[in-house]
């Protein structure tokens, strides 16, 4: 799911570079972590603003439970939006990943990480 919301963005608001590639995706299995990457070139403007944010939130000790009820509602209560934006949220809360993001020119690379229990 991680991946896939991750691999969404790159489609949604990547750019192609000049070889054709709107961006890449990187999953590194390790013992106890999952590790996965997305980086994309992005236009500067409100997409990489909103998803910056969302993270800082994240990241700030904000309760991920109640910024995803949030979320929720309010696309419970407006459900006229064209996009729900609730990606990065679901990778989070349903996923258990901590988000970061590092920005640089036209490049925006989101980090998912997650530890993991080693079955037996």
């Amino acid at each position: 799911m991680a991946t896939w919301e991750l691999a969404g963005n790159v489609i949604k608001y990547g750019f192609e570079d000049g070889e054709g590639a709107a961006g890449t995706i990187t999953v590194r299995l390790f013992p106890n972590v999952v590790s996965i990457r997305s980086l994309n070139l992005v236009e500067e403007g409100p997409n990489v603003g909103e998803a910056a944010s969302m993270i800082a939130r994240l990241a700030n000790g904000s309760s991920v439970t109640d910024l995803y009820r949030r979320r929720l509602h309010e696309l419970f209560e407006n459900a006229d939006h064209t996009r729900a934006r609730l990606g990065l949220l679901r990778v989070a809360f349903e996923g258990g990943f901590q988000l970061s993001c590092h920005e640089e020119g036209h490049y925006l690379e989101i980090a998912a990480h997650r530890c993991c229990q080693k079955s037996s």
